[in-house]
């Protein structure tokens, strides 16, 4: 969806949280505004949400590193989630 110098895409991300090896699907949005033929704003909306749920362990379980955006949260230093290359999106618009 596009309007003026801002496009909306919406998409979805499968993953797995390595530590508790449990699948999660994040649905996300990026807000993406565009002047001059260049990205000067991207705004990134995911559902954290499914993300820490995913990362829970079971009582038996130890601390977990969550990466988000790419920024990372947790004990590990290892990377904490296994994504497929590839998202799936949508846009009538591109920037």
């Amino acid at each position: 969806m596009a309007q003026a110098d801002r496009v909306v895409v919406v998409g979805v991300a499968p993953g797995k949280i390595k530590a508790t090896n449990k699948p999660f699907k994040d649905d996300w949005v990026f807000a993406i505004t565009v002047r001059n033929s260049k990205v000067t704003k991207i705004r990134e909306y995911i559902d954290t949400q499914v993300l820490a749920r995913a990362s829970e362990m079971d009582a038996s379980g130890a601390g977990v590193t969550l990466a988000i955006g790419g920024h990372r949260f947790g004990e590990d230093s290892g990377s904490a989630v296994d994504r497929p290359s590839q998202a799936t999106s949508s846009s009538n618009s591109q920037p």
